[in-house]
């Protein structure tokens, strides 16, 4: 439950926050005549992502036990790929999120009559986009659950993580609430790289199921060390669900967990640290020249979004309240 929640928060927050960048440009701008278009394209881009995942649910029972194995080993692996590549570019990119975002919605508002069908492009591909990634994150977690308790507290997890991420936004847009993305995003990422050793893993495994990898004997057997109250309390329930935990790993099981784990760990931590010095170092630059700080976004109803390394987005969306999301 707590892996599939973190994904829905994660990948959920991320696309109400983009939602609320839209909305607001496209308010600021008076051109309130394109929203139909816009939530169109986030009903659809909602839509689309959804069906992908009931079909690898339930649609793949129709596969034979060996096609399920391997199709459920290459997805998971690919998974993996997309939520280290998430994990990265986020942390890259999330400062400049306001101002790459607003840059598109004044591109699609330039092409006059087909302004609307643009921005419903940029909501289908950017909600769309967050949801197919939510889906093939969590199926794996689906295809490993014991029993259909567990499947169904992985919905829980999901539909309380999106609820939560929809909420959050919200409260963000109106000026309630304030969020560092970037401590977000570093701390949701370290996580996020434990889920996805876990996934790796597992995916190796199906592979080696399925026959695509020879399957080897158990590279260690913990599971007579186990104490009783672990499985009967629930704890291993939720060490599976999440990491994906096997307490008689085969080789490939193990390494590609461990492997996976320490490298991308390793080099996430050192970037993040590395991004926090250079920015120690810049921010005493600025103010010694007395450089004001730099607006590279506006948005808001009837105010303005200011983003730069150091501070914060800001969208006014009234004189009484006002959305804040710092970057650093």
């Amino acid at each position: 439950m707590l892996g599939a929640l973190l994904i829905a928060l994660r990948e959920g927050l991320e696309a109400v926050l983009i939602v609320s960048i839209l909305y607001a440009y496209i308010k600021k701008v008076e051109r309130e005549d394109l929203l139909p278009k816009l939530w169109l394209g986030i009903v659809v881009g909602a839509v689309v992502p959804m069906s992908v995942g009931a079909y690898l649910v339930w649609g793949t029972y129709t596969l034979t036990t060996q096609a399920q194995e391997a199709l459920g080993g290459f997805l998971s692996l690919f998974a993996v790929a997309l939520i280290t590549w998430m994990i990265v570019w986020m942390a890259e990119h999330s400062a400049r999120m306001v101002a790459r975002m607003q840059s598109q919605v004044k591109e699609a508002l330039s092409k006059g009559s087909g302004a609307g069908w643009s921005l419903f492009v940029i909501a289908l591909i950017t909600v769309g986009r967050e949801g197919l990634e939510t889906a093939i994150f969590i199926w794996p977690m689906f295809k490993n659950a014991s029993d259909n308790e567990n499947g169904t507290s992985l919905v829980v997890g999901m539909m309380v993580g999106i609820a939560i991420a929809i909420a959050l936004g919200y409260l963000i847009y109106r000026g309630v609430a304030r969020i560092n993305l970037r401590i977000f995003f570093e701390v949701t990422g370290y996580l996020l790289i434990f889920v996805a050793a876990g996934v790796c893993s597992y995916g190796f495994h199906d592979l080696q199921e399925a026959g695509v990898i020879p399957m080897t004997a158990p590279l260690f057997d913990i599971t007579t060390y186990i104490p009783a109250l672990v499985y009967n309390g629930g704890l291993y329930d939720v060490l599976v669900a999440i990491f994906q935990f096997s307490p008689s790993p085969t080789a490939l099981q193990f390494f590609s967990w461990l492997i996976y784990l320490v490298v991308v760990g390793t080099l996430f931590y050192f970037y993040n640290r590395n991004k926090k010095l250079f920015l120690a170092v810049k921010r005493p630059q600025q103010q010694a020249a007395g450089a004001p700080e730099k607006a590279v976004a506006n948005a808001g109803s009837k105010g303005e979004a200011n983003l730069s390394d150091e501070a914060a987005a800001t969208v006014e969306t009234s004189n009484k309240t006002k959305t804040s999301v710092a970057v650093d």
